[in-house]
């Protein structure tokens, strides 16, 4: 096993310095620290630790701003290359990427619910998203099987969040749902998560979406 000097070494090809390092290591091996046990255990003055953690709270901030920016850049993109492109999400991240993206809808959202984003996600980028969605007057509907997701008002608190969502339930005996899925301007997306496999997909075809569209449609008028 390598000792602490030399991770620390390693962890410089991330952009840490040896102090950085030092405190980032510590934390993995001790956990959560006050900035006083942090400065006994790796002999750093405080006003170092403070410097450091202040250091690390602004990046938490620049990636929670990475979603929206990538969705962005993502848009753009698209919009310079109008031939079929296929995307790969992997994990929690990769999930909470493929969700922000459906902010870019021009229009209406449709597709199929297996599970609550809290479940996903997280609660937190849950109702973030939620909130956005509302912000933003990102309409959506959705089918799901009669016992797949609970009602709205016992997983979001975000007020407004059921002006702009509309479900529907269809026996899983007619159809399973067993992913959730997001159709919406020339993309057509699906997430799944079953047994802490966690990825998603994004195909941008606009013959694809046509036809599932009308898929959901004839579904959606016999769901209830």
């Amino acid at each position: 096993m390598m000792n602490n000097n030399t991770i620390i070494e390693l962890l410089k090809n991330f952009d840490l310095n040896s102090k950085e390092g030092e405190i980032y290591l510590t934390l993995l091996q001790k956990g959560i620290l006050s900035p006083l046990q942090l400065s006994r255990a790796t002999l750093l003055n405080r006003t170092t630790i403070y410097r450091i953690l202040q250091k690390e709270s602004e990046i938490d901030k620049l990636k929670q701003t990475l979603p929206e920016l990538k969705a962005q850049l993502t848009a753009i993109q698209g919009l310079a290359s109008p031939e079929t492109k296929v995307l790969y999400y992997r994990g929690q991240d990769g999930l909470k990427q493929l969700l922000w993206n459906t902010l870019n809808a021009e229009n209406e959202i449709i597709g199929y619910g297996y599970m609550n984003w809290n479940d996903v996600v997280g609660k937190e980028f849950a109702e973030k998203l939620r909130q956005e969605v509302v912000l933003r007057k990102r309409y959506s509907r959705e089918i799901q099987n009669s016992n797949s997701i609970d009602p709205l008002k016992t997983y979001t608190s975000v007020p407004s969040y059921d002006k702009y969502y509309s479900g529907k339930k269809i026996p899983k005996e007619k159809i399973a749902i067993k992913h959730d899925t997001y159709i919406y301007n020339n993309v057509f997306a699906f997430s799944h998560f079953i047994k802490e496999e966690f990825f998603g997909i994004e195909i941008y075809n606009a013959e694809i979406v046509l036809t599932q569209r009308q898929i959901f449609e004839i579904l959606w008028a016999i769901a209830v």
